[in-house]
């Protein structure tokens, strides 16, 4: 969400996320540092899970640790909000390539940087592991309930530039989940309800009204990347191409605005006021395109 705000505004969330649990002890920070050990703390806390290194973003492929964190990603979700079986799409069982797709990986990390200081720094300050397991079909993916933790399995043939936005997708969504820890963004009683689903900016099929907000945001962001720093490929692997992605997210958009507005003229609430503002900004946004 660096485009859509500041590097400066996403550190902030943070630091505001974790005040709610360290109300004192975040006035004491006073540097990167210090961000990221903490970060790291209210993440075991409030999470139960360990970071891998107590500063330092680590990739890893090794079988048992991957195992052990795909259990606590595949935790996710609850309800109906497990509308595509995510809590089961990790395969858990050692692969030929995974060393392959760890390189991949650390490799797009590295080119990342070179691409955006911005992404770089502030991937490598929310995301503290990512993991390498196989999938039937999925490419990886990120958890509400594993903040800083990225499940990647990207295909061999990946040109690397597909990797690379990879990252930056994975990254809009833990940006977007630390955004609701601190603000909230909807209405979980009404969002559960199926005929309250909206169409995907993604997967371009009625999923949650949270998943398709996200797929709204990360696919906005994606487009900002491409726009201010990449430039717009021709022929993409893990994103469509740039015109059909803003044609996707306009209809999202109509599609989402059409379930608020029923819900509203019942009385019932779908976003709170902080994710009406998110949707607003990309609503703005997507008009230059």
């Amino acid at each position: 969400m660096i485009l859509q705000t500041s590097i400066s505004e996403q550190i902030q969330n943070i630091v505001l996320m974790m005040a709610r649990k360290y109300a004192g002890d975040t006035k004491n920070l006073s540097s990167i540092s210090d961000l990221k050990t903490m970060y790291r703390r209210y993440l075991k806390e409030t999470q139960g899970r360990e970071a891998s290194d107590s500063e330092n973003l680590v990739i890893t492929d090794n079988f048992e640790k991957s195992s052990a964190m795909a259990k606590e990603f595949n935790g996710e979700v609850q309800s109906t909000l497990d509308d595509m079986g995510q809590a089961s799409i990790i395969i858990i069982e050692e692969s030929i390539d995974s060393g392959l797709k760890r390189k991949k990986v650390e490799n797009a990390l590295e080119e990342l940087g070179l691409f955006s200081s911005d992404h770089y720094s502030l991937l490598q300050m929310i995301i503290t592991d990512i993991f390498i397991l196989p999938s039937h079909g999925t490419r990886g993916g990120s958890s509400t309930d594993g903040i800083g933790l990225i499940w990647a399995n990207p295909k061999e043939t990946y040109p690397l530039f597909d990797v690379v936005e990879f990252l930056v997708h994975e990254l809009t969504h833990h940006c977007m989940f630390i955004d609701e820890q601190r603000y909230g963004h909807y209405d979980y009683d009404t969002i559960l309800k199926k005929e309250n689903w909206a169409e995907s900016a993604i997967l371009k099929k009625p999923r949650p009204v949270d998943k398709v907000l996200h797929s709204i945001v990360v696919s906005l962001e994606i487009i900002l990347f491409r726009d201010s720093v990449t430039g717009h490929p021709v022929k993409p692997k893990v994103h469509p191409p740039t015109q059909m992605l803003i044609n996707q997210i306009k209809t999202a958009i109509k599609s989402l605005q059409h379930t608020i507005a029923i819900n509203e003229n019942k009385g019932q609430i779908v976003l709170q006021e902080r994710a009406k503002n998110i949707l607003t900004n990309v609503e703005n946004s997507i008009v230059n395109f």
